[in-house]
């Protein structure tokens, strides 16, 4: 029997599709909320949204212009709009930014977790975020910091655009040019040596050297050698891989067990 590509919705598949909420636009470039039947639960109101994360979704309102704030299924408030710009929840924790340009981080009361210090943050994952520092508008350097706020490595690593959260236990960061791993306490676990690299997912992460893409294991050998055009994480024990204008699913054995009959040259990312 033929095999083929594994499903590639993007939602989870064990949550019902009634329980599940998207962001909808509506008529005069307003946004509201629909379930996964398709149905609205919440009128379009809002100038801006955010998909709904860990029960709370980060709304701006055509009555608050500047400032964000987060409603819950109901769309009503849970914290009012106060802030110019924001992130969505993770482990209970979002990134925000106040009046005067900074950011900081929140928990679900919208209780400050520290002063918010920061040029930028990104999402929690595993108990840790990045921040960025910016200069003249621009970001070039990264650390790290814990759920607390304080600072678990500071910012001594190059900004990189795609930006992967930890994913067990690890994180990538570039210095001198070269991406390697930090572990959560910050030290590296996996030394910079590669040109692109990106999370873990099933043991395995997107690792590029000499320009070709390949997957290494936590403790940074090689698992499959650097072949590809480009490469995605693995997922149910499946990986997208690009080779030869060709689209394939791998296993962790870097065996193909699907190829496309039709040619395609993808985005030179993650994805």
């Amino acid at each position: 029997m033929e095999k083929k590509p594994p499903n590639t919705r993007l939602d989870n598949p064990s949550t019902e599709p009634s329980q599940l909420r998207f962001v909808a636009i509506y008529s005069m470039s307003r946004y509201g909320f629909i379930d996964g039947n398709g149905k609205p639960v919440i009128d379009a109101k809002f100038d801006e949204a955010f998909p709904f994360s860990e029960g709370l979704a980060a709304v701006r309102a055509k009555d608050f212009p500047k400032n964000w704030g987060f409603i819950d299924g109901d769309g009503q408030w849970v914290i009012k709009p106060q802030y110019g710009y924001v992130g969505s929840f993770h482990e209970g924790l979002a990134a925000v930014r106040d009046p005067s340009g900074k950011w900081g981080v929140i928990d679900k009361s919208g209780k400050w977790i520290g002063r918010p210090t920061f040029d930028g943050i990104r999402e929690f994952s595993e108990g840790r975020a990045k921040f960025s520092v910016w200069e003249d508008g621009t970001p070039v350097r990264m650390g790290i910091i814990d759920r607390i706020g304080r600072i678990v490595a500071k910012p001594e690593f190059e900004y990189e655009a795609i930006i992967s959260p930890f994913s067990e236990g690890l994180t990538p960061m570039k210095s001198k040019g070269k991406v390697g791993y930090l572990d959560r306490s910050g030290k590296w676990a996996i030394t910079p040596q590669f040109e692109k690299a990106f999370g873990f997912s099933e043991g395995l992460a997107q690792a590029v050297k000499d320009g070709r893409w390949g997957y290494i294991d936590t403790q940074g050998h090689s698992v499959i050698r650097p072949q590809y055009t480009t490469a995605r994480e693995f997922k149910d024990g499946w990986a997208l891989v690009f080779v030869k204008g060709r689209a394939a699913y791998i296993d962790k054995k870097g065996d193909i067990v699907w190829r496309s009959n039709e040619d395609y040259h993808p985005p030179d990312s993650a994805g």
